[in-house]
C-alpha cells in the first residue's frame, strides 16, 4: 500500500475538482494545500518500502537456506522495525505538520495552511496501517506469494481511488485521506486473513538449526 500521491496529483493539475462553491480562492488554497502537504509527507515515501523491502530480502535469503524458524520470526521483527519508525513519523507529521507547511507558504495562506495540516493529521493517524501493510506485502513477497501481494494492493487501490472520486466534492480533501486510510485497513485485514491462513499450513515444517 502507498500513500495518496497519485490522486492528489491529479487534483493539483485539475483543482476545480474540489468544487467552485466558494470560487476560485478556495480552490488555489486547496491546491496549494495538496501540494504542500506533499513535500511536507515526503519523509514518508519510501520509508514502509524500504522496511518492505529488507523484510522481503530477509526471507528470502533465509526461505532458501533451510532457515524457518527466522522465517517465521522475520514478520514479527519487520513489524516492529515498521511500527517503530511509523510511531515516529505519525507523530512529527501531526504536530510538526503547521511549522513544516510554514516551510512552504507564507503566513497569509491560512486556507491553504488550513488544509494542507487537516491532510497530513488525518492521514497521519492511519499510517499504522499502510506500515503494517507494507510490512505483510514484505512477507509475502519473500515467499513468492506475488498475487496475494497483488489483490492487496489492487484493493485499495480500487477502494480509495472510487471513494475518493465519489465523496471528494462534498467532503474536499479529508475524503482523500480518509478513504486512503479506511483502503489501507481493508488492504491489512485481507493480508491478516491470508497470513492466518498459510502460518495455518506451515505449521508443522520443522524449524532448522539457527546458530545464532
Amino acid at each position: 500500500p502507498h500513500s495518496v500521491h497519485h490522486e492528489a496529483k491529479v487534483m493539483i493539475s485539475s483543482p476545480k475538482i474540489l468544487g467552485d462553491h466558494d470560487g476560485d480562492r478556495i480552490s488555489s488554497a486547496v491546491t496549494e494545500g495538496i501540494r504542500e502537504s506533499l513535500n511536507a509527507g515526503r519523509c514518508r515515501i519510501g520509508s514502509d518500502s524500504r522496511c518492505s523491502e529488507c523484510i522481503d530480502t530477509a526471507l528470502n535469503k533465509n526461505l532458501g537456506a533451510g532457515n524457518h524458524d527466522r522465517v517465521k520470526k522475520s514478520l514479527f521483527w519487520g513489524l516492529m522495525l515498521n511500527w517503530t519508525v511509523c510511531v515516529v513519523i505519525s507523530l512529527f507529521m501531526f504536530f510538526g505538520s503547521n511549522p513544516a507547511l510554514r516551510l512552504f507558504l507564507s503566513s497569509s495562506d491560512e486556507l491553504a495552511l488550513y488544509y494542507g495540516n487537516s491532510y497530513i493529521r488525518l492521514i497521519s493517524v492511519f499510517y499504522i496501517f499502510c506500515f503494517t501493510g507494507s510490512a505483510y506485502m514484505g512477507y509475502f513477497k519473500g515467499q513468492g506469494y506475488m498475487v496475494i501481494a497483488f489483490c492487496g494492493t489492487t484493493l485499495h487501490i480500487i477502494f480509495r481511488a472510487t471513494c475518493s472520486a465519489i465523496m471528494i466534492g462534498k467532503m474536499g480533501l479529508t475524503a482523500v485521506a480518509l478513504f486512503s486510510g479506511l483502503g489501507w485497513i481493508i488492504c491489512v485485514t485481507f493480508l491478516t486473513i491470508n497470513f492466518i491462513r498459510i502460518a495455518g499450513k506451515n505449521a508443522n515444517i520443522p524449524f532448522s538449526h539457527d546458530p545464532n
